[in-house]
């Protein structure tokens, strides 16, 4: 039994970052308005529907911006220039690949070499380009205005809640 916690210990279980009880119950709250604030900004907006499942990368950063506000991944640069350049790439992939499971797949690839290449790494930025080459692309320029919405939305979410509970 020993055996089995020492290698779960050392190779299942992650080193996190601990959070104080104080923290989780900051974090999670952030995380509640923040989202909110997004939601609110979205519903005021002539964005389709489609532009709701661009929240599925925006919970991922939301993970990051209200948990652990400091780390590299959740800087603003990160969180758009991330976001942002792996919209695009969806896009591309997702317009230009005729298969789409290859597309997703180069979608993702791109997107990490890039984000490294630009010093953005922002894990969603993963989830935001399988979106984008999944989705069925009508009109581009609405596409991106979504994505860039829900990015301001997000980073303003962000900034203003992890302001307030300092």
């Amino acid at each position: 039994m020993n055996r089995l916690k020492q290698f779960c210990a050392d190779y299942l279980v992650a080193d996190t970052v601990p959070l104080s009880p104080a923290e989780r119950w900051r974090s999670a709250l952030a995380g509640l308005i923040g989202i909110l604030i997004l939601q609110a900004l979205l519903s005021g907006l002539p964005l389709s529907a489609d532009s709701h499942m661009l929240l599925a990368p925006a919970g991922a950063s939301a993970v990051i911006l209200f948990s652990l506000p400091h780390s590299p991944l959740g800087q603003p640069w990160a969180v758009f220039g991330g976001l942002g350049v792996s919209a695009l790439v969806g896009l591309v992939c997702g317009h230009f690949i005729p298969w789409p499971w290859f597309a997703v797949a180069c979608s993702v690839a791109l997107s990490i070499w890039l984000m490294a290449a630009l010093r953005c790494l922002h894990p969603p930025g993963g989830a935001m380009a399988i979106v984008m080459a999944s989705i069925p692309q009508a009109d581009w320029s609405l596409s991106l205005s979504s994505v860039t919405w829900n990015i301001c939305g997000l980073l303003a979410g962000a900034m203003l809640m992890n302001n307030l509970l300092k």
